[in-house]
């Protein structure tokens, strides 16, 4: 047996954490009281990063390890990348909309778990 800290991290946790972080997105965003519609084009933006950060790790997980490699590594980057604009979009509603620090922080800390993932699984394909 493995013990836990030692344990890597499954291509499934990894879609887990992404799943978990479109949800959240689309349901925070659907909250027209933080998120008015004259924003429309910022929060159409943030829902369509998250949710290609999910399709993205789910295409590449789908993706045979020997012979499309390459192709893995390709949608792993393009996951990571949406992870850093995501995020960038973030910290612009902060100083926008009228939503409270907390849940901002919570929303960030959910970017960097599903980038963190990524990037593990990414380095593991690398060796």
């Amino acid at each position: 047996m493995v013990r836990k800290n030692k344990r890597k991290t499954s291509n499934f946790e990894t879609h887990d954490v992404c799943l978990k972080l479109a949800t959240y997105t689309i349901n925070i965003l659907d909250n027209e009281k933080n998120f008015p519609k004259s924003h429309e084009a910022l929060t159409n933006r943030m829902r369509e990063e998250s949710t290609a950060i999910y399709h993205l790790v789910r295409v590449a997980n789908l993706r045979n390890v020997k012979t499309e490699k390459d192709e893995r590594l390709r949608l792993q980057k393009l996951a990571i990348e949406k992870c850093d604009e995501l995020t960038s979009d973030i910290m612009i509603s902060k100083g926008i909309f009228h939503v409270k620090t907390k849940r901002i922080l919570h929303w960030k800390a959910l970017v960097d778990d599903a980038r963190n993932h990524i990037v593990a699984w990414n380095r593991s394909e690398l060796k």
